[in-house]
């Protein structure tokens, strides 16, 4: 708050700094200028900050306040002549870097997750945004009593008081430093990084130039002082809620993606400068465009922070570009400004705001699609890299070597589509026991279970979800899905998987996370919020989040009503446990997203070509594994679907050309396969009819789409 005070003080100041200085207002851009050129080096030189002991970075701060308040308060001495105004505000600027980067790298080492480092660092801004509304305030107040000399004045000695705090504040030695503060100022920043650099470039700069040049365009076009100091207070106030109230509660509920809150804040802002371009003398259009460019792009610059974070944990260097980027940005663009409101005139204000915003849009989108597009390649990196480090290692089954799939009514009576992907797991791991169950093989397997009358009595897809429970806690291994299609060897893949969290860890669980589905293409049950995807499991036996999992499922289908996302539900709620929730951060995360490309990326596309074909390719080396359903796919998917996956792995060729060969010993044409699994479908659909509708089973949900009961 105290850092946004300073930093926003220059704006309101600018007709009495150039009085002082008996130059025209739009001569004092040459000071956002000293600013830009004394940050860019200073913000270089802060990337230092990795190798100063944590215990002195609270009198670091100390140090650097009292600076920005002292040289602050000399700002009106310095002011008679230009030459030493500009050189004593480019001193006055030197700590910025430093104090914006220490906090910035400070907060986003408070939460792993996206949306809860995006909340934090928007409130972090917020206090900024709120010190520039006291500021504003503040220069109203002893403009109208004192004078505005008194302002710099107050503002200097309250921050050089506030300095006072960071030496009562403990030592960060009293607590356990974070492995992000270690020294890695060798470590260069990534040109992703650099990018939402760019971006915050352009974010800072856009509000900085509004808020600066606000009144001195609305005066010169023919306002009075008083309605543009009020839209400039307006201006403030609604950057200040952005960021301390809107952006972290959206980030908080809805948790969005940090690149789409920068895309659609862009939109807003876009939009909303467009009247006041075409009206520039209508004071509602101005206060249209004053209010979208604070609420789109307040909260622009915390995003651009969350965005590099989301790809990598930030290091010092990564935080001192952003740093850089934000006096860059309150630097440069101002300066640009004032040189084409000098030499166009105050009408050229909003115009100019209008394409920033749109150049701000355009850029975010571009961002967001190049990284969208390699995300998948750098997860497709790490598990390779993961794998080629193991491969000289003989190591132990990471579980036991069985695959468990289960068909209720018998593999004799399941679609062609599931016996395809029961054949496609033999294929693929010739070395484990692939275990085709049904009904008929629970009394042997699951004595006690098999009895238990209420299992019964459920809908197909909770009984599943009992028994694939209970079978990884009795004997481990994996599950897999009926229509779970498999690509290649599972075992080395979790022997990867496993070497990025804990190689020597006795137990091991792995389940994919489905957290980010905000962020898929497509995702049909995403108001659920869905944490995991059960239809692919791999544990070793008595693992404690399978037992109690299968503990609580067992106790809440004993209820009248069973909701069908019961264990999803259970499992929630069972990470409220600090204990559980530790062993759930052991897990390793893969994104269920890449098996469930072809479903609700690519709409099961046989014909897949280009970038969609690319895009399978890279999700299938990640997860070697593609979720299908039996229930919507027309009766002559089935040989396209081997044809499309022949080509990206040896295993999908084998499997096609051995189901092909054996229908045409048998003497079945294609019109006669249609026939053949047209009946199988129909006969597996129909039975399945008889248990949509159960007691035990609320209307809602019997009017869910279901998955298949395997």
């Amino acid at each position: 708050m105290v850092f946004g005070m300073i930093c926003s003080a220059l704006g309101p100041s600018i007709p009495w700094l150039a009085g002082n200085a008996d130059v025209s207002p739009e001569v004092l851009g040459w000071l956002p200028a000293a600013q830009a050129v004394m940050c860019i080096a200073s913000g270089l030189a802060s990337s230092l900050v990795a190798y100063v002991p944590r215990r002195f970075h609270h009198r670091m701060l100390f140090v650097m306040m009292l600076w920005l308040g002292g040289f602050f308060a000399l700002l009106p001495v310095a002011s008679q002549t230009l030459l030493a105004l500009v050189f004593t505000y480019g001193f006055q600027v030197l700590p910025r870097p430093w104090i914006g980067q220490m906090t910035n790298l400070l907060v986003s080492e408070l939460y792993e997750d996206p949306s809860l480092s995006s909340a934090a660092q928007s409130f972090n801004q917020g206090g900024f945004a709120f010190g520039c509304v006291i500021m504003v305030l503040l220069e109203q107040l002893s403009s109208a009593t004192f004078g505005t000399e008194v302002m710099f004045y107050l503002a200097g000695g309250f921050t050089a008081l506030s300095s006072l705090l960071f030496l009562k504040l403990p030592m960060l030695d009293d607590k356990p430093a974070p492995t992000s503060n270690a020294p890695r100022c060798s470590q260069m920043p990534s040109c992703f990084t650099l990018t939402c650099s760019g971006l915050g470039i352009l974010a800072v700069g856009l509000e900085v130039a509004c808020g600066t040049w606000l009144i001195t365009s609305m005066t010169q076009i023919g306002f009075s002082s008083g309605t543009a100091a009020a839209c400039n207070v307006t201006f403030w106030i609604l950057f200040a809620v952005s960021r301390l109230v809107l952006a972290p509660c959206i980030c908080k509920c809805l948790r969005p993606r940090p690149a789409a809150m920068v895309i659609g804040g862009a939109a807003v802002a876009f939009l909303s400068c467009l009247p006041a371009t075409v009206w520039p003398h209508y004071l509602p259009a101005i206060f249209i465009a004053v209010s979208g460019v604070a609420v789109g792009a307040g909260p622009t610059y915390a995003m651009c922070i969350s965005m590099a974070k989301e790809r990598r944990e930030l290091t010092s260097v990564d935080s001192a570009m952003f740093a850089i980027a934000s006096s860059l940005g309150a630097g440069g663009v101002p300066f640009v400004m004032s040189r084409i409101l000098a030499f166009f005139g105050s009408t050229a204000f909003f115009p100019t705001l209008t394409c920033m915003c749109l150049i701000l849009l355009v850029f975010a989108y571009l961002v967001d699609r190049v990284s969208c597009a390699s995300s998948t390649s750098e997860e497709q990196s790490d598990v390779e890299q993961a794998v080629e480090e193991e491969a000289p290692k003989p190591a132990a089954p990471v579980v036991p070597p069985i695959v468990w799939t289960f068909w209720e009514q018998g593999w004799q009576n399941a679609p062609a589509l599931c016996q395809a992907c029961a054949e496609s797991w033999e294929c693929a791991n010739p070395d484990l026991s692939i275990r085709k169950i049904s009904a008929a093989d629970l009394p042997d397997l699951l004595p006690e279970l098999s009895m238990w009358p209420r299992l019964w009595e459920l809908p197909p897809a909770q009984r599943s979800d009992l028994v694939r429970l209970a079978l990884l806690e009795k004997f481990g291994g994996v599950w897999a899905d009926a229509t779970l299609f498999c690509t290649a060897p599972v075992l080395p893949w979790l022997q990867a998987l496993k070497a990025r969290s804990d190689d020597a860890a006795k137990d091991f669980f792995f389940v994919f996370d489905r957290s980010d589905s905000n962020t898929w293409a497509h995702d049909p049950f995403l108001k659920y919020k869905l944490m995991i995807s059960n239809w692919f499991f791999a544990s070793t036996a008595n693992h404690p989040l399978v037992a109690q999992l299968f503990s609580a499922m067992r106790e809440e289908v004993t209820r009248t009503s069973v909701p069908y996302f019961c264990m999803h539900n259970i499992f929630r709620v069972l990470l409220e446990d600090e204990a559980n929730r530790r062993l759930y951060d052991q897990v390793p995360r893969v994104s269920a997203r890449h098996p469930h490309l072809l479903e609700f990326e690519l709409g099961f596309s046989t014909s897949a070509v280009g970038a969609a074909k690319e895009l399978l390719r890279q999700s299938l080396e990640v997860a070697p594994m593609q979720k299908l359903t039996h229930k919507i796919l027309q009766e002559n998917f089935l040989m396209p679907l081997c044809q499309l996956f022949a080509t990206h792995s040896s295993m999908f060729a084998k499997l096609c050309r051995r189901r092909i060969s054996n229908k045409e010993e048998v003497g079945e044409t294609h019109e006669e396969l249609r026939h053949w699994e047209k009946e199988r479908k129909s006969k597996v659909l129909a039975s399945w009819k008889t248990f949509l509708h159960v007691p035990t089973a609320s209307e809602e949900e019997a009017t869910l789409e279901q998955p298949n009961s395997e």
